[in-house]
């Protein structure tokens, strides 16, 4: 009968120097070793079955989760670096190597998780460099292992009465070995095997482990034969090829059954370091991006603290980088007058549900340490699953002070056309008169060959040229105001409710919700769309409006049940100059569109009635559902 050692697992677990920990499938605890828990600052009874992402400080930042579900995805053991923090809150960079324990059935019952921590170059922080003491020449590997000084001896772990433990050691990813005081290897892993190159522990229990893992001779053991204490230090592991690989090595006594014991656990440094110059490269092209994107960034918290800004940000606000190591609030560069706004503004996108949507754009005035105002596009964006916001900043100062130049120069121009037109129209109003009287002074038409009546074809020209000034009136309007979201449905019933369609029924299926991103003078497209019907469609008695989703667009068509256009005309109907009336309306409608991107093609069946579909990009359209403003 085999002797029940009172060890258990957990005992096991906690004689291991390095933190390990397993979790269930949707990444619960199932247990940690002592090293763990010290680190997190918990008590081992109130993590069991809690989620990792709410235990361990950082949550899903750390990475943790992430390599979990790869693990789980791909079904092997991964290894990657992730980012901690102790009791202290002191961070620190880590490698995690995940190994799944599969069941009978092919399932992944659990997560085995081990976790170290790393420096610079991929060096274990605060790790005593031991140097290595040069071995002795000795026998070759051949004539070790063809030594007749091996023994058989018992399995110590097949006493234990969990059936797992050996299975578990096996899992863990760095090399565990159980050495007696007589120098016999014991125990081995699998992971100590691979990295050591043989094939099977059949060819070291029972051996000694001098020259055949460890590099220096039988009566040169820097633990058993002269007391040193190994504690997470750098030594080397000799390879069944005779090559010496660097190890991150703790040598660690313990009693098993009332037999003294020497448990070695090691890690292969190898594999880390590159991790850690993968890591640092990958950490140093980040860094290169977000200071040289061309815009200022800033990266703050939830309660607004600043915990990152780049050398961009720093010279758009005239601050130093200590003013920003201090972590200010990102508020303290907001100016007064934007300040409720952008805190109301900050709040709704950190508190979104589905935060892959929270973003925002906007402006505002920042303050700069000479307290001048700068103007600010910024983009904000918060990093899904956290409360954690990245701001892109661009000054806009100089544009906005050319915007207001133009303005300015606009609003001159505009005043002296008036005037102009004005004067204009005041003339032609005296010129119409004194043609009028001199047209009954005459008792017959004035003629000349081509022409019979030269007065009537002067008046003519009078009313021409007051039909271009009204026109040139209507479109100055064009663009002056800034483009705004309109409720379509509400901007089509606004028009059809002139008395001059008053003899036309219209049918409008357009969703109550739709806004569309135009120029304010949307509503004068329709107005003169069904003018253009009416004067035009040749007895139109009923007008449709529809709009659909097409792809990246959505398409909203105003169809009558007139003649419609015949082929040939369709595509110079929209051209300046033609037309039976003005010729200016179909060009001043598509005017009106382009300023926000807006097209318009006539699509109508001819002899079935015209129809005018204007295409809307996706970004200019949108429906009035609950979801954040952009801008």
């Amino acid at each position: 009968m085999n002797k029940q050692y009172s060890l258990s697992v957990q005992e096991a677990l906690d004689a291991l120097p390095a933190q390990v920990f397993s979790l269930t499938p949707d990444l619960r605890y199932i247990t940690a070793n002592n090293a763990h828990a010290a680190f997190i600052d918990r008590d081992l009874s109130l993590i069991i079955d809690q989620p990792v992402d709410a235990v361990i400080p950082g949550g899903v930042d750390t990475g943790i989760p992430d390599l979990c579900r790869r693990v789980l995805a791909e079904k092997r053991r991964i290894s990657g670096m992730i980012h901690m923090a102790d009791r202290l809150a002191r961070p620190g960079t880590f490698v995690l190597t995940v190994s799944p324990l599969e069941e009978t059935d092919g399932t992944i019952g659990a997560l085995i998780c081990h976790v170290f921590e790393v420096g610079p170059g991929g060096m274990p922080q605060s790790m005593p460099m031991a140097a290595v003491q040069a071995g002795a020449p000795g026998l070759s590997k051949s004539d070790i292992l063809a030594r007749n000084d091996r023994v058989t001896l018992p399995d110590i772990l097949n006493d234990f009465s969990v059936p797992t433990f050996k299975y578990i050691l096996n899992s863990i990813p760095y090399g565990i070995v159980i050495i007696d005081m007589n120098k016999r290897i014991r125990f081995i892993n699998n992971m100590a095997l691979e990295l050591s190159g043989y094939r099977s522990d059949d060819d070291l229990l029972g051996r000694i482990c001098h020259r055949l893992l460890c590099p220096t001779e039988m009566d040169q053991c820097p633990i058993l034969d002269f007391g040193m204490s190994f504690d997470r230090t750098e030594r080397k592991l000799l390879t069944e090829s005779g090559i010496e690989i660097p190890v991150l090595k703790t040598g660690l006594r313990i009693n098993l059954g009332g037999e003294d014991l020497l448990l070695e656990t090691f890690i292969d440094l190898r594999n880390t370091k590159d991790l850690a110059v993968a890591y640092q490269r990958s950490e140093e092209r980040y860094q290169t991006i977000f200071e040289n994107t061309g815009s200022g960034m800033l990266i703050y918290d939830e309660d607004g603290r600043i915990l990152l800004a780049n050398e961009e940000m720093r010279h758009i606000s005239g601050r130093n980088s200590a003013f920003f190591q201090d972590h200010p609030s990102v508020f303290s560069l907001v100016a007064a007058e934007d300040f409720d706004r952008m805190r109301e503004e900050h709040v709704r996108i950190t508190s979104c549900p589905n935060q892959s949507r929270a973003s925002v754009e906007t402006e505002f005035r920042l303050v700069s340490a000479d307290l001048s105002s700068n103007h600010i596009h910024a983009t904000i964006v918060v990093i899904p699953g956290t409360t954690i916001s990245v701001a892109s900043l661009i000054d806009i100062t100089d544009l906005r002070k050319t915007e207001a130049a133009l303005m300015l120069a606009n609003k001159k121009l505009k005043t002296l056309s008036r005037i102009t037109r004005h004067d204009i129209s005041n003339q032609l109003t005296a010129l119409l008169l004194i043609l009028d009287i001199i047209q009954h002074q005459l008792d017959e038409p004035v003629g000349i060959e081509g022409e019979e009546d030269l007065l009537a074809r002067a008046v003519s020209l009078v009313y021409s040229v007051q039909s271009q000034t009204d026109f040139a009136s209507e479109y100055e309007r064009v663009g002056v105001d800034k483009p705004v979201w309109i409720n379509l449905k509400d901007a089509v019933k606004e028009s059809a409710g002139d008395p001059a369609f008053s003899g036309i029924r219209f049918r409008c299926t357009i969703p109550p919700t739709l806004l569309v991103f135009c120029d304010a003078m949307i509503a004068k497209v329709f107005y003169n769309l069904f003018e253009n019907a009416v004067r035009h469609g040749g007895g139109v008695t009923g007008i449709s409006l529809s709009f659909e989703e097409k792809e990246d667009t959505g398409v909203f068509t105003i169809r009558d049940n007139g003649t419609g256009v015949p082929d040939e005309k369709k595509s110079s109907i929209f051209a300046e100059g033609y037309g039976e009336h003005t010729g200016l309306g179909l060009y001043v409608i598509q005017s009106i569109l382009a300023i926000t991107g807006l097209t318009i093609e006539e699509t109508g069946v001819y002899t079935e009635g015209a129809a005018f579909a204007i295409t809307i990009s996706k970004g200019n359209y949108r429906f009035d559902e609950p979801a954040l403003i952009r801008g």
